[in-house]
């Protein structure tokens, strides 16, 4: 078993438990301890999933739609990089969480989808819109839309528009391929 599914469900069993815990303390006649008493035990106690304490329906059913805003709320963390940008704010790191160079072009907000593509082998060059790419391994792909195609004209060897493709799937050799990418240019809105 994965140590993160572990951990993400004992987290999920600890948050029930503290909120437990809070209902518990706080409609309790009877107080028998301490605020962080109540509440820790009962946290640990669930999270522990102990077996002499058993575990009620409405527990599960708790833990449950915790997990769902749980998984939620680190999938919005992971999508929008937060706590690297926290610490690049803070000048604490200069890294992102994006896997590679690769990732990291294709999702920032500050470059253009519009790509030029160059490719070696075949000395053709396409140019187009990003709509998808590939996200590990050696070989990268690419779908472009509304792509030009050119190639090198046996004759004055220029760049000459060979093609008009409204959907183009590239699969890419990372050693023969350049691509070309432009900055999102800052509209001024007072021009």
């Amino acid at each position: 078993m994965d140590c993160r599914y572990l951990l993400y469900g004992v987290s999920c069993y600890l948050i029930t438990g503290f909120i437990e815990g809070l209902y518990l303390w706080q409609n309790s006649t009877t107080v028998e301890g301490s605020f962080w008493g109540t509440i820790g035990k009962s946290s640990l106690v669930l999270a522990a999933l102990n077996p002499q304490s058993g575990l009620g329906a409405d527990q599960i059913a708790y833990a449950t739609g915790i997990g769902v805003i749980l998984g939620i709320f680190v999938a919005v963390l992971q999508a929008y990089s937060l706590p690297h940008r926290i610490l690049r704010l803070l000048g604490l790191s200069k890294r992102t969480n994006e896997v590679d160079i690769w990732e990291l072009t294709h999702n920032s907000p500050d470059i253009d989808k519009w790509v030029i593509v160059r490719h070696h082998d075949n000395g053709k060059v396409y140019q187009g819109w990003v709509q998808g790419y590939s996200d590990g391994g050696d070989e990268r792909e690419l779908l472009l839309t509304e792509v030009t195609v050119y190639a090198k004209s046996m004759d004055t060897h220029e760049l000459v528009e060979v093609d008009k493709i409204p959907v183009l799937y590239l699969g890419l050799d990372r050693k023969n391929t350049v691509l070309e990418l432009a900055p999102i240019k800052k509209r001024n809105f007072n021009d």
